[in-house]
C-alpha cells in the first residue's frame, strides 16, 4: 500500500523500461512493449495486479518535478507543479550516448537538479559534482563551472 490515508490514491506513469535488453522510451511504447512481452489486452492489464519489488541497486535515482503539466498554477495546499514526483534511474541506459535521440526528456535538467541538492546538501564538493557530470552526461552545465561555495 502506498498511501495510508482513505481517499487518496497514487499511480505511476511508466515513461520507459527495459525489454530484453533494449531501452524503450515513451509512455505509450511501454504500454505496447508490455503486452507484445506478456500477450494480454489492455483490458487485462487494467485489472491486473502489480507486485512492487524493492531491488538493491548502486545507481542514482534522480527526482525531478513532472514534466509537461502545463501552466495552470497549482491550487490547494499541495504545489504538484514543483513536487518531485518524477524518477529516474541513472543507469547504463541512462548513460548512453544516443540517450538524447533515444528520448529521455530533460536528461541535463535532471542531472542538474541532482546536482545542486548534493551541492547544497555538502554531498558533493564541486570537484565531485564535475566528475559525476561527466561521467553520466558527457558535459558540465555553465551554472555548475561557476558554481562556487557561498552559491549555498
Amino acid at each position: 500500500m502506498v498511501s495510508d490515508s482513505e481517499g487518496v490514491f497514487y499511480t505511476y506513469l511508466i515513461r520507459s523500461i527495459v525489454v530484453d535488453g533494449e531501452l524503450v522510451v515513451g509512455p505509450r511504447k511501454s504500454l505496447n512493449a508490455i503486452r507484445e512481452k506478456t500477450g494480454l489486452s489492455y483490458a487485462e492489464l487494467e485489472h491486473i495486479e502489480v507486485e512492487l519489488i524493492e531491488r538493491k541497486t548502486s545507481f542514482e535515482v534522480f527526482s525531478t518535478p513532472r514534466i509537461g503539466l502545463g501552466k495552470t498554477p497549482s491550487s490547494g495546499r499541495f504545489n504538484y507543479r514543483e513536487a518531485e514526483l518524477r524518477f529516474l534511474l541513472c543507469d547504463e541506459y541512462f548513460k548512453k550516448k544516443d540517450a538524447k535521440k533515444v528520448g529521455y526528456p530533460q536528461r541535463t535538467y535532471a542531472i542538474d537538479t541532482y546536482l545542486k541538492r548534493q551541492l547544497e546538501n555538502r554531498t558533493f564538493t564541486k570537484e565531485e559534482a564535475i566528475d559525476f557530470s561527466s561521467r553520466w552526461y558527457g558535459a558540465v552545465s555553465k551554472w555548475l563551472k561557476e558554481w562556487k561555495e557561498d552559491d549555498v
